[in-house]
């Protein structure tokens, strides 16, 4: 009898489709005719010349003036610069204004017109959204760094307090009160030589130990 043998099925592998990319050029070609990078404005009798996307390096730079700007030397943080700022940037950046060097002219002129509204309806919305934001962003950042530095110096200071506070419980261990009282009074007045009163005290208490007698005020007082 006769045996019949079943080929096995080749597996069909499905084809690679190969992905179409769009090209840069083609991109650049296109955002090029869907967008304009300026626009003229009219602001009264001038034509404002608006940059509508700035690029990343002026953007970045915008960012960290801005917050240099919200900060004294010192660290203090003043949140009333931030707008005066960011309307700064908006006419010199994206405007194409030339401002004073004086500050107080610079803040007249911004505050009592509507040039900066002007610059702001012409701009890349999107990107002023991201620019605010980060600006935003580094000055809570910054301010949380600054917290946190205090913070550490505060604990550092209590514990050197908390150090000094067992040093003079153990250095004047057995003085009274009415000693103690006059010692203050002594330095307060300018009247107390403070290496008598160390040496004073320190030689009384190895010579008698915890009983040694209470330090003589006259004695040590600075001489005239």
């Amino acid at each position: 009898m006769a045996t019949t043998t079943t080929k096995a099925k080749k597996e069909v592998k499905p084809k690679k489709v190969k992905e179409k990319r769009i090209s840069i050029s083609s991109f650049e070609k296109a955002a090029k005719a869907a967008y304009e990078p300026t626009t003229t404005v009219k602001w009264g009798d001038i034509e404002i010349v608006v940059t509508r996307t700035l690029p990343l390096s002026k953007v970045m730079q915008i960012i960290r003036d801005t917050v240099e700007l919200c900060f004294t030397d010192d660290g203090e943080y003043m949140p009333e610069i931030k707008d005066f700022a960011i309307r700064k940037f908006l006419l010199e950046d994206y405007g194409n204004f030339r401002l004073p060097e004086n500050t107080s002219l610079q803040y007249e002129l911004i505050y009592t017109t509507d040039a900066c509204e002007a610059v702001r309806n012409e701009i890349n919305d999107r990107q002023f959204i991201v620019v605010i934001d980060s600006i935003e962003r580094r000055i809570a950042h910054r301010l949380s760094i600054d917290t946190s530095r205090v913070n550490q110096q505060m604990e550092s200071l209590y514990a050197e307090f908390a150090k000094l506070e067992s040093v003079l419980s153990s250095t004047f261990e057995g003085i009274n009160a009415n000693t103690m009282a006059g010692l203050i009074d002594a330095v307060q007045n300018g009247k107390l030589d403070e290496e008598k009163l160390i040496k004073s005290y320190f030689d009384e208490k190895d010579a008698r130990g915890s009983e040694a007698e209470q330090p003589d005020l006259n004695l040590l007082e600075k001489k005239e």
